[in-house]
């Protein structure tokens, strides 16, 4: 988490369990699914070059 890194306030989206916040997760993955010329979904455990180049490439290829 961001704030226990020392990165950003606590907040109330914090304080949601677990289970709250695989269901955004999955409500969001719902509609990239649904509508993927819209949506793009990047493996972020990716080095940050590698998800800048995928970033980049589909905004280029707008």
């Amino acid at each position: 988490r961001d704030q226990e890194a020392g990165r950003g306030e606590w907040n109330r989206m914090d304080e949601q369990a677990l289970a709250f916040h695989q269901a955004v997760r999955q409500g969001y993955l719902e509609m990239a699914r649904q509508d993927p010329a819209h949506w793009l979904v990047v493996d972020a455990t990716q080095p940050q070059e590698v998800i800048h180049r995928i970033v980049l490439d589909r905004l280029e290829a707008l």
